[in-house]
């Protein structure tokens, strides 16, 4: 029946789900996850939620301005390249909001892109970007983004 679905994907039944008794705090960390295709907020918000993360999603950049503008994030992770406002600017915003609103503290934004500005990490930098995660990108190497960034132990 699903056999063209990832198994990331699949609905699973609540009773398959174990839940260690000793799991760290993760589930607490507040992420964002900015992508204008579908597909890929689907499958990124499948490993996020196999680390024990259940993100706030967003399709554009104007989205996510407006989601920094009026919630706390642990993290960002912004698609690069997309319709109605790509990720340069909604992470230059972002970052005007942040100097406007000193009070604020400062959220990490993480271009998560497979488009050929990953090939410019200083272009990223000097808008605002923290660090880089390139698509496809494994589960692994998202929770490893999580620990470096955040500060916390994903598992």
């Amino acid at each position: 029946m699903y056999g063209f679905i990832p198994a990331a994907l699949r609905p699973r039944a609540a009773s398959t789900v174990a839940v260690p008794a000793a799991a760290p705090p993760v589930s607490s960390l507040k992420v964002l996850l900015v992508d204008d295709c579908e597909v890929n907020r689907m499958l990124a918000r499948a490993q996020l939620l196999h680390l024990g993360i259940e993100p706030t999603l967003a399709c554009d950049g104007v989205q996510a301005v407006e989601l920094v503008a009026s919630q706390v994030f642990d993290i960002v992770l912004m698609d690069v390249s997309m319709p109605v406002m790509d990720g340069v600017e909604a992470t230059d915003r972002i970052r005007r909001l942040e100097r406007d609103h000193p009070e604020r503290t400062r959220v990490p934004v993480v271009a998560y892109t497979a488009g050929a500005v990953a090939d410019d990490p200083a272009l990223l930098k000097r808008h605002g970007f923290d660090d880089l995660l390139r698509k496809p990108c494994s589960t692994r190497l998202i929770g490893a983004c999580l620990e470096q960034v955040c500060g916390v132990s994903v598992q």
